[in-house]
């Protein structure tokens, strides 16, 4: 009859990982009067993975009746018997180890011939091996709308995010799903400056126990080659905005290269103070556009087009409807007919 107990107690834990041997061993102790208490475990004891929350078995061989105090020990750690082999233990952690340390406990078998058996329990830290494949991407173009996929790969099952250092609008990430989840698709939506937009995505451990495991990916986009501006340009849409009487607004043209202008308006409508020009980024080259007034009362929209080194830029100029004659009120037919005829 097992009327003896057992001392379950946490040890704390240790950086290191205990290597065991790959074939199980029966080991325990023998007196030489016959008397013995020995585990199916390694001499380490059970040692498990830090996300190993599964049941393990341990077989207790004994010469006499044995025990193990099945309340006792740390939150983490569950031992019990098996209600159908009196002579095996199922051992397992609760959770996963989500630490850089090992959780040790021990698990202490006394027989009723006086022998005690201590088998530790081991649960490994968290396996850490994060990173980011290709860790560099080749620069965007400005008008680049492509997306490129990347891989991030980790050696546990460690949840991970990302987040934009600069928090730049411009950057566009998306993660997968299902079997994709491992996977960022990074864009960029077009540009008109003549700078390059440069930002780093750092790609991270959610748990902030594992920040230090991370890895970055720095976006570049080149610089447009050519833009204008102008003080009548909208800044959230590029288009240029012309009242509706009309007149001369002035424009910079900064570009790397040769460029040509042209508008698709007619020549009494629009008329291009130069239509070509040189390479200048610094101070941008002058021209002005006269526009006529706009006698409807509906916008007029046309676009200016530039071509440099066989590229083109087109900026959209809306002008605002004009205001309706006195002599031509709203709703009044002017075909030739008058009222009342």
């Amino acid at each position: 009859m097992k009327t003896l107990f057992f001392i379950i107690s946490g040890l704390g834990a240790r950086a290191g990982a205990v290597l065991f041997a790959a074939a199980l061993l029966f080991s325990g102790c023998t007196s030489e009067s016959g008397r013995y208490l020995r585990a199916d475990t390694p001499e380490g004891g059970v040692e498990i993975s830090a996300t190993d929350t599964s049941d393990h078995p341990v077989r207790i061989e004994a010469s006499a009746s044995w025990m193990v105090d099945t309340e006792s020990g740390p939150d983490w750690f569950d031992v019990r018997y098996d209600l159908n082999d009196p002579n095996l233990l199922w051992t397992s952690a609760n959770v996963r180890n989500e630490s850089l340390d090992s959780l040790i406990t021990e698990i202490t078998v006394v027989s009723g011939d006086g022998l005690r058996l201590m088998i530790p329990f081991v649960q490994l830290p968290m396996e850490v091996d994060f990173g980011v494949t290709p860790r560099t991407l080749d620069p965007f173009g400005p008008r680049d709308t492509s997306t490129r996929t990347l891989t991030v790969t980790i050696a546990s099952s460690l949840e991970w995010e990302w987040l934009i250092v600069g928090e730049s609008d411009w950057l566009q990430i998306t993660r997968g799903s299902g079997d994709e989840a491992n996977r960022l698709s990074v864009g960029v939506t077009p540009t008109r400056l003549l700078d390059p937009r440069r930002d780093t995505i750092v790609v991270r451990p959610v748990l902030e126990t594992f920040h230090s495991y991370y890895d970055s990916i720095a976006v570049v986009q080149r610089g447009i080659d050519l833009v204008i501006d102008s003080e009548a340009m909208n800044s959230d849409t590029y288009e240029i905005e012309i009242p509706g009487e009309g007149g001369e607004i002035m424009l910079a043209v900064y570009s790397r290269a040769e460029w040509t202008a042209s508008a698709d308006a007619p020549a009494d409508r629009v008329v291009l103070g130069v239509a070509s020009g040189g390479p200048d980024i610094e101070n941008g080259t002058p021209m002005a556009i006269t526009v006529a007034p706009n006698t409807s009362t509906e916008e007029y929209a046309f676009t200016l087009t530039f071509t440099s080194v066989g590229e083109t830029y087109e900026y959209i100029c809306r002008q605002q409807g004009g205001q309706p004659s006195e002599n031509d009120p709203p709703g009044r037919e002017t075909d030739g007919e008058t009222d009342g005829e």
